[in-house]
């Protein structure tokens, strides 16, 4: 996949590894070698989100129309003082707060980080 409408150039590769398991690789041409993240989807009120494992767990709001994939970044903003106990929990918290647009960083409803066109080799 490579960026539309982005100051940012790079490419993201995603490969499945599980039934619900991914492999993101995201290759930028400044760097010699790919980034890699191992990345889990998960559903709230119909919202997919992939879970990616960094440095510490980030969650993205994703769709996929026709080509395009859109993700924008759930902001920590809501997160900062709080802890849960487990998965279902966050996803409890999650689900309250999917109309706050504080759970994007402010965003407006529509607007998305990056929207990535479906691209391959010789695309």
């Amino acid at each position: 996949m490579t960026p539309q409408a982005s100051d940012e150039d790079f490419t993201l590769t995603i490969r499945g590894s599980g039934a619900e398991e991914y492999l993101l690789l995201a290759e930028s041409p400044d760097e010699k070698e790919p980034e890699s993240f191992r990345a889990f989807v998960s559903t709230v009120d119909g919202e997919k989100f992939l879970n990616i494992r960094d440095e510490e767990w980030i969650l993205v709001n994703y769709r996929v129309s026709e080509d395009l994939l859109q993700l924008r970044l759930v902001d920590d903003q809501l997160f900062e003082s709080r802890t849960f106990a487990s998965p279902e929990d966050l996803r409890d918290f999650v689900r309250q707060n999917l109309a706050d647009p504080r759970l994007y960083g402010g965003q407006k409803e529509g607007d998305w980080d990056w929207e990535l066109e479906r691209g391959g080799p010789g695309t």
